[in-house]
């Protein structure tokens, strides 16, 4: 929570996280192949193989873009921002980032490179 409200913004509140230990809490919550995954306003469901924080923080950054855009916004906007941002910030090892979505953190990146926090919300809300 702290690390993601000082890289990008404050979260406004401490969004719900569940961290199933078996597939079977994964899939109770609508969980499928996804690893983690973020119900925007509502929270963030962790696989039982997903338990390290870059995971975490990846998920929260999701909500934070929930927070900052919209849920609809954030769910419909670009791929490569929801995604890149997301991959980006929470600084997932190498061998733990799904090859297609390099290209997303990339894409972001470029895109973000020499802009403040505040900067990316208020140009993020255009795109």
């Amino acid at each position: 929570h702290d690390y993601v409200s000082a890289e990008l913004a404050p979260l406004a509140n401490r969004p719900l996280m569940v961290f199933c230990s078996h597939a079977e809490c994964y899939k109770s919550f609508g969980g499928g192949l996804e690893r983690a995954m973020t119900y925007p306003n509502i929270g963030s469901l962790i696989a039982p193989t997903s338990w390290s924080p870059h995971f975490a923080r990846h998920e929260l950054i999701h909500a934070l873009q929930a927070q900052e855009l919209g849920p609809v916004r954030m769910l419909r906007g670009p791929e490569w921002f929801r995604e890149g941002m997301a991959y980006s910030v929470s600084k997932p090892p190498a061998d733990d980032m799904p090859p297609q979505f390099r290209t997303f953190r990339d894409q972001y990146e470029e895109w973000a490179a020499g802009l403040e926090s505040a900067e990316i919300w208020s140009k993020a809300s255009s795109l």
